[in-house]
């Protein structure tokens, strides 16, 4: 399964076929997802923070289950220790979504600037020579 096939079937499944709505549920451009199409790729770091219940094994390589087993279901082990291990290794996993989210959406905005600056740079006016001396 190709990263186009992977990206589809996200678009499919979290926005009805709809890439406009995808983008928007990831905080990114339509232009974004049609680029992430032509070259085969995507963020998945900023797919893996938005998308819920998404399997990451499946995001990474398209083998395996689209969604995750649902084990959100609050159950203790009955050993304090134990269930205050799952509590920070939860917390953790919160932070780890958010950071990823925050690196998804940093990308997309060093694209954009950068975008901007090749389209000022072509702008610029280059007939006009600093006479030194």
């Amino acid at each position: 399964m190709t990263k186009r096939d992977i990206l589809k079937a996200l678009i499919t499944h979290y926005a009805d076929g709809n890439k406009s709505r995808f983008a928007s549920m990831l905080g990114i451009t339509p232009q974004a997802i049609s680029t992430w199409e032509k070259r085969d790729t995507f963020d998945i770091e900023l797919i893996f923070a938005k998308c819920e219940n998404i399997n990451a094994t499946w995001l990474l390589t398209g083998t395996g289950e689209m969604l995750a087993a649902d084990n959100t279901t609050a159950q203790t082990s009955g050993d304090p220790l134990v269930d205050r291990l799952l509590g920070i290794i939860e917390k953790k996993d919160d932070i780890i979504r958010q950071q990823a989210e925050e690196i998804g959406q940093l990308r997309e905005q060093i694209g954009q600037l950068t975008q901007r600056l090749i389209k000022n740079a072509d702008a610029a006016d280059t007939s006009v020579t600093a006479h030194v001396g």
